[in-house]
């Protein structure tokens, strides 16, 4: 056998690698749910790696599996994106700048040690309209 051949007697159905399956099934999954579309790129440039990473990153945490394993790929994704809570916290603030949202973004860079910036959202909402409001 050739260097390859032993792969494609084994491990494929019709010429084609399980990999390549894994990763048309993975894409069918992405599209399903409404992923953004460079997991379709990811996954057909580099089908084994794309797999691998899109398993970690979207499958197993939108999973119904066992609590174990949700908590790994809950981790994954910390480790993939490290910043998300900050993100969704300042897209939902640029959405709907309220009082709400400016404290709990604050807080989210308050932990993160942009305290700097925290201060500069929280003075601008306390110049606004919004001086007397009881929330803030």
């Amino acid at each position: 056998m050739d260097l390859l051949g032993w792969y494609f007697h084994y491990f494929s159905f019709f010429g084609i690698g399980i990999h390549v399956i894994i990763a048309v099934f993975f894409a069918i999954h992405a599209i399903r749910n409404g992923r953004p579309f460079f997991w379709l790129w990811i996954l057909f440039v580099f089908p084994f790696l794309g797999s691998v990473v899109y398993f970690f990153a979207e499958y197993l945490p939108s999973s119904r599996m066992p609590y174990q394993a949700n908590a790994v790929g809950r981790k994954m994704l910390h480790v993939l994106q490290p910043n998300r809570a900050l993100n969704q916290l300042k897209s939902q603030y640029e959405t709907v700048p309220s009082i709400e949202n400016a404290v709990h973004y604050a807080d989210a860079l308050t932990s993160t040690g942009k305290a700097s910036e925290a201060i500069s959202i929280l003075q601008q909402k306390m110049n606004s309209l919004c001086e007397n409001d009881s929330a803030f």
